[in-house]
């Protein structure tokens, strides 16, 4: 837990960072047991929850589903192949 206190002592904004090597990073445990928002915090629009394989349920609360949709849709294309609809 040692890292994620760092983190918040760190307190950087979007305006401090000059370069992608500032951004702070965030282990995958800190997923799992945090609810981890891109932006202002606020009521999502959807919750995606895992379907449960181990013994722990993760959540991915979304803000704006259309949003979500879209820059998923574009990174599939870029990474994979055309999406047809």
């Amino acid at each position: 837990m040692n890292h994620i206190k760092d983190l918040l002592l760190l307190q950087k904004g979007p305006s401090d960072v000059k370069l992608i090597e500032e951004i702070p990073f965030l282990l995958i445990y800190f997923f799992k047991t945090h609810t981890v928002w891109s932006g202002i915090e606020t009521q999502p629009e959807i919750i995606f929850t895992n379907s449960g394989i181990t013994d722990t349920q993760n959540q991915h609360h979304i803000a704006e589903l259309n949003t979500y949709i879209e820059n998923f849709r574009r990174d599939f294309q870029q990474f994979s192949r055309p999406i047809k609809d």
